[in-house]
């Protein structure tokens, strides 16, 4: 991911992706979500974090457009253990990118 986008930075990662990045003034227990707008993906941060966090959370987000297409959280019922699955792992592909 590094190599081929000559960055370790997800909002770079991001622009090369054309996956839109934007702020939003979300309550406290959101950092962030992914949104579709007219079949393009769209990484919203909670606009009220510190930089790092803000960081982590665009590398998170991108971890699940990256490995988890297709995947609809609004249809999930609770937290199950694929989604505490899922949720791992966006939070180690986050951690390798932003730590590399």
């Amino acid at each position: 991911m590094i190599d081929t986008h000559n960055t370790k930075s997800p909002f770079e990662i991001c622009k090369n992706l054309g996956i839109n990045v934007t702020y939003a003034d979300l309550p406290d227990s959101v950092s962030g979500f992914i949104v579709e707008i007219l079949k393009k993906k769209v990484v919203v941060i909670n606009i009220s974090m510190p930089a790092d966090e803000k960081l982590l959370t665009c590398a998170h987000e991108l971890g699940h457009i990256l490995l988890h297409e297709g995947i609809n959280y609004i249809n999930a019922h609770g937290i199950d253990e694929e989604i505490m699955s899922l949720e791992k792992e966006a939070d180690y592909f986050s951690h390798c990118l932003c730590n590399e």
